[in-house]
């Protein structure tokens, strides 16, 4: 006789706060899957410059030809960006990328300053917007603009270290706050004297994103002692957020 009751646990609730509220539909997979390849390539090229595996102008070339690839969905994502400093530098940094080489050298160096700026800008929102869209969203324009000032300021000569230390850091920053609420619904099996049998417990993880897009996944038997592990549920909630995309980021950076 097989016999079932519910009970729900939460956890990983994620923290708000209210400052900057952004508007508009989630982004479809195939946005974010253009963008993902995009940054991911262009932060790829960039690790194998600094580690001299191509030269800076081949690294140039290929990074614009990224950034190209996804310039439509980008600016999608920039033109949703409430804070107007930050939409604005983004939109200019993605538009005016493509003529880097035909600038003057005075020119380049005012790119390469303007882009860092925009990824300072987009750090220091990052950590204080209470809403979860807004991350999102600054989360997408962050990793595009982020490869195209650190290729900037190696076009000038100038030093990456610091950039780079603030790319990690807002990367961080997105893939904490958009992490999603997981929780489990544990359906008992009792046996023939109505006494349960842990081992053959039904559990139901579910776990849901900022803009409610779910993940699933089931287990069957008692909680292990470190808890479920809610890492495939959790990756299919946010397929059509920007974590993937600062995850990415984080593993080339």
């Amino acid at each position: 006789m097989r016999i079932r009751f519910k009970l729900v646990s939460a956890a990983m609730a994620v923290p708000m706060a209210a400052t900057l509220v952004v508007t508009g539909a989630p982004p479809a997979s195939a946005d974010v899957g253009t963008i993902l390849s995009a940054a991911g390539a262009a932060y790829q090229v960039y690790k194998f410059f600094t580690e001299s595996k191509v030269d800076l102008d081949t690294a140039t070339t290929q990074i614009i030809d990224a950034v190209n690839s996804a310039k439509s969905e980008t600016l999608a994502h920039i033109d949703q960006i409430a804070a107007a400093d930050v939409q604005a530098c983004a939109r200019s940094a993605v538009i005016d990328f493509k003529d880097i080489r035909l600038f003057s050298p005075d020119t380049r160096q005012a790119f390469a300053r303007d882009t860092t700026t925009c990824v300072a800008k987009a750090d220091a929102y990052l950590g204080v917007v209470g809403d979860l869209g807004a991350v999102d969203h600054l989360g997408f324009a962050l990793n595009i603009v982020g490869p195209i000032a650190l290729t900037a300021r190696s076009t000038v000569g100038w030093s990456t270290d610091g950039l780079t230390d603030t790319l990690r850091g807002a990367n961080n920053k997105v893939v904490s706050r958009l992490q999603p609420y997981c929780s489990t619904r544990t359906e008992p099996f009792l046996d023939s004297r109505g006494k349960p049998v842990p081992s053959l417990a039904d559990n139901y993880l579910t776990c849901t994103a900022y803009n409610g897009d779910k993940g699933t996944d089931y287990v069957q038997g008692r909680m292990p002692p470190g808890g479920f592990d809610y890492s495939r549920a959790r990756t299919q909630a946010l397929v059509r957020t920007g974590q993937p995309v600062a995850l990415a980021a984080l593993s080339r950076l």
